[in-house]
């Protein structure tokens, strides 16, 4: 079987690996105290900083991204959190907020739309705050929110950090993270990054640095301090995966090679014709103007059982989503992220029609 027949799964991650992505995780494991690991981290700096546009330091943590939103959380949340929310991620953050009794606001958006500005300037307003937290793609619902506008209104509160969940964004859409000020921006890497699961990239500045630095009881494990110091030196404060270390240099090389600029185009035109084959048999469930590039969420309109199509689907080798959480049932999710192309949504997209004749 060749690469490109094993392209079948269209989950909003974990994500298709490349076969030269693999054979790096399966490399011989680094000694992390060496000199050869000091070199691949430092390496890894340099690519991070270019092509996420930060100047800062980029924490390279084996964890999930929940993990970063939890540290994050005990990193810098002093009195108060703002969270905002318009779908399940966004609702996360703010379970975990709580779950690290950190006393916090909700602002609630419906599941669908996109998280209005003004609203959280109002916010903001009523009260100080630490943090902001935002879900910057939404992966449950499919929505992308308007992020520089959003970052704009952040900047007239300068005494608030803002923290944003990129996991479904980063590598698949251009973020400028140090010319929108953004306090953290991470991402997992089975999304656009299209590595193994297990392993996250957390940007972070110099302000939430310092932030951290006056916190008490930020734990061990997260410590940014902790973190930043070692990767000044390139180095981790504890056992990283090595494995995942190595696989991300070969990543790497591969984005610069395609270059970020298509790398973008191309998951908008991957996002174009899913849209248009979803509004032809169904209906986007995200508003229009805040429709993610990188998963679309389709709505079925009661015309069929989604779990027959998922299920007819993966009867023949292609893989999609369910509706996440409360939208189970009621909706169905195609990531179109990472290293997909556009053929190999129009060979899903051929499938589905044949699944859905089938059905009709």
């Amino acid at each position: 079987m060749d690469a490109r027949s094993e392209m079948k799964t269209f989950y909003p991650g974990p994500t298709w690996v490349a076969p030269q992505v693999r054979e790096a995780m399966a490399a011989q494991a680094l000694n992390h105290r060496s000199p050869e690991f000091r070199a691949l981290f430092s390496e890894l700096q340099t690519r991070l900083r270019r092509t996420l546009a930060c100047q800062g330091p980029v924490l390279l943590i084996t964890a999930s991204a929940t993990g970063v939103m939890e540290g994050l959380v005990r990193n810098t949340v002093r009195e108060r959190a703002l969270n905002l929310a318009n779908g399940a991620f966004g609702e996360r953050w703010h379970a975990i907020t709580s779950a690290c009794d950190k006393p916090a606001d909700l602002l609630a958006f419906p599941w669908g739309e996109g998280v209005r500005p003004e609203r959280v300037r109002q916010a903001l307003r009523s009260r100080p705050y630490d943090v902001v937290t935002l879900v910057h793609n939404e992966t449950s619902t499919g929505v992308v929110n308007p992020l520089a506008e959003l970052a704009s209104v952040l900047r007239e509160f300068p005494e608030t950090l803002f923290l944003v969940d990129c996991v479904t964004s980063l590598y698949g859409v251009a973020i400028d993270i140090g010319g929108l000020g953004l306090d953290a921006a991470f991402c997992g890497t089975q999304k656009c990054l299209a590595l193994p699961p297990g392993f996250s990239v957390l940007a972070v500045s110099t302000r939430t640095l310092e932030r951290a630095r006056a916190m008490q009881g930020r734990g061990v494990y997260f410590d940014l301090v902790a973190l930043s110091e070692a990767a000044a030196d390139n180095e981790t404060p504890n056992t990283p995966s090595t494995s995942h270390l190595q696989a991300l240099r070969v990543q790497l090389e591969r984005i610069e090679a395609e270059g970020l600029a298509t790398r973008f185009k191309r998951h908008r035109a991957m996002a174009d014709r899913v849209r248009a084959w979803a509004q032809e048999h169904f209906a986007l469930f995200a508003e229009d103007g805040f429709r993610s590039d990188t998963v679309t969420c389709i709505s079925n309109r009661g015309a069929i059982a989604t779990e027959r199509l998922v299920a007819g689907l993966k009867e023949r080798g292609y893989i999609i989503s369910d509706g996440y959480g409360a939208l189970k049932g009621k909706t169905f999710r195609i990531g179109h992220m990472g290293d997909l192309e556009l053929a190999d949504i129009e060979d899903l997209l051929a499938v589905a029609d044949d699944v859905l004749a089938g059905l009709s």
